[in-house]
């Protein structure tokens, strides 16, 4: 017979084990508790979009933030294309 200590550890162990997979990913991160929000108007900064067609295809933009200066990598979307095989 199994004693109520060993049914208990079980228990925990599973509750840990469902928390940490399933639940707390959940409750964090799809309904966001504990999630802070700040609104635009909080911020300093006025930002404006940047239209441009060398801009088009910008997978990876960095804004330093001492400097202000914004810097991308960038390529067209046909340049893209054509760089990945599997894109045509």
């Amino acid at each position: 017979m199994v004693s109520t200590a060993v049914k208990l550890a079980g228990i925990t162990l599973l509750s840990a084990y469902l928390w940490q997979i399933f639940f707390h990913d959940f409750l964090f991160y799809g309904l966001g508790v504990g999630r802070t929000h700040n609104h635009i108007e909080d911020y300093p900064y006025t930002c404006r979009q940047l239209r441009h067609p060398l801009l088009e295809s910008c997978e990876d933009l960095v804004l330093d933030p001492e400097e202000r200066v914004l810097y991308a990598a960038c390529s067209s979307a046909l340049g893209r294309k054509e760089w990945s095989p599997g894109g045509k």
